[in-house]
């Protein structure tokens, strides 16, 4: 019995070892052969200062986005102090809808795909803040998370903005229906209070600059 357990466990090394036919000190080839790892990319959905889930500002546009994710260039028509400009931006979408319109920083001297995003719109109700407030969120959602919230008219765009301290560099746009107040033509920087505003009113856009 010992001598058959002996043949046994010898079997597999010499197997290992290339048998008796192996010449010595021969070396198996060592495959070099440079794999990269492809690490996939979630899109998450937090809006805070600067971010909006992989993109950011002062960078450009990610190289590589979430599979669900696409961009195309766009021009959009910026209204200012009565003047209207041409910016290139690059709309973020998936199959369903818009999500993010990520405005480039004007340099000529730069590539496309090396210009820096200099302000987001968010479109879709997929982002949201750390609290849960982000577009189609009502106003009385947003006050319950930042009370200290600021609202007013603007006449650069046209739009309701909300605005709180504990956001910096980020702005909630209402519809312009959702103001009951009249705003007078040309009247720029108006504050407005909560009242002014109809009961429910969703948000329309998040601004991120």
């Amino acid at each position: 019995m010992k001598s058959k357990n002996l043949i046994y466990y010898l079997t597999p090394i010499l197997v290992a070892c290339g048998g008796e036919d192996s010449e010595a000190g021969e070396e198996k080839p060592v495959d070099t052969t440079n794999t990269t790892e492809v690490v996939e990319v979630t899109n998450t959905d937090l809006i805070e200062p600067k971010n909006v889930s992989i993109f950011s500002l002062g960078l450009p546009v990610p190289a590589q986005l979430p599979s669900e994710l696409s961009t195309r260039k766009a021009i959009h028509h910026h209204k200012s102090s009565g003047t209207t400009t041409e910016v290139d931006m690059v709309v973020v979408y998936n199959p369903i809808e818009d999500m993010i319109d990520l405005q480039l920083e004007e340099n000529p001297s730069k590539a496309e795909a090396d210009r820096n995003v200099v302000e987001m719109i968010v479109h879709s109700d997929y982002y949201r803040t750390a609290t849960g407030v982000g577009v189609n969120s009502s106003i009385e959602e947003l006050l319950s998370t930042y009370a200290d919230c600021q609202f007013w008219y603007t006449a650069d765009g046209e739009r309701f903005v909300a605005q709180s301290v504990q956001l910096q560099g980020i702005q909630f746009i209402f519809n312009y229906d959702a103001c009951l107040k009249m705003m007078e033509p040309g009247a720029d920087s108006t504050a407005l209070l909560i009242t002014d505003f109809n009961p429910g009113s969703p948000i329309e856009m998040v601004r991120i600059f």
